[in-house]
């Protein structure tokens, strides 16, 4: 009787973590895929509103290293609203 309990509990355990597993993949999956879309039409974006600069103000945004900027910038972006979408689709709160 007692190892019929503990198999129920051990089917229970796996198939409870394995359906949490694929979910946060799934999740997972389809936010990093949302939030790279948004996260390219910006830089299109931006890139065109940059590029309609004078040349002059171009190579000064180059030397100053605007474009390592911008990339440490959007990196930075990217993960945290990532970080924040899992975890709010996930369960966790975030304060």
């Amino acid at each position: 009787m007692p190892a019929v309990f503990l198999v129920r509990i051990l089917t229970w355990f796996a198939s409870s973590l394995a359906f949490h597993i694929f979910a946060s993949l799934g999740i997972g999956l389809v936010t990093f895929s949302v939030i790279s879309e948004a996260t390219n039409a910006f830089i299109t974006s931006f890139q065109s509103a940059v590029n309609s600069l004078p040349a002059d103000v171009l190579n000064l945004i180059g030397l100053a290293g605007m474009d390592q900027y911008f990339s440490t910038v959007m990196g930075a972006v990217t993960m945290v609203a990532y970080l924040k979408a899992t975890g709010i689709a996930v369960g966790k709160s975030s304060s």
